[in-house]
C-alpha cells in the first residue's frame, strides 16, 4: 500500500488524512461524521474493511490481523470478500468502552 500521511491534518473522524499515490479508490458520495457512525445514520448494514478501520482510526491490515485473532463481532463472508455488521460492531464498542474520569465522578 503506497500510502502517506499529512501531519497534523485530521478527518471528519479524527484520524489522520491519507494521502494516496498511484492507487484508485472508489470515490464516496458524501462522508460519514464520527457521531453518524456511532448512530448509525448514513452506514450501510455491513461495513468493508475499510469501513471499519476509518471507523477505529486505523489499517484495514490491522482490522484482518484482528480479524484473524477473533477480536472483532459481526464478522460475514460472501464469496472472498469479509464484510462487518454494523449493529453488532456498534454494541460491542458501546459495550467495550472504559468511562472518561468526568463520567465517573472523579
Amino acid at each position: 500500500m503506497n500510502t502517506e500521511t499529512l501531519a497534523g491534518a485530521t478527518g471528519a473522524s479524527g484520524c489522520a488524512t491519507p494521502i494516496n499515490r498511484g492507487r484508485r479508490r472508489r470515490a464516496r458520495a458524501a462522508s460519514a461524521s464520527s457521531a453518524d457512525l456511532s448512530s448509525g445514520v448514513g452506514t450501510p448494514v455491513l461495513m468493508t474493511v475499510e469501513d471499519v478501520a476509518q471507523m477505529l482510526c486505523t489499517t484495514p491490515k490491522a482490522i484482518y490481523a484482528m480479524k484473524g485473532r477473533g477480536q472483532l463481532p459481526g464478522v460475514t463472508r460472501i464469496g472472498t470478500r469479509v464484510l462487518f455488521r454494523r449493529d453488532v460492531l456498534v454494541k460491542w464498542l458501546d459495550h467495550n468502552c472504559t468511562p472518561s474520569p468526568q463520567e465517573n465522578g472523579r
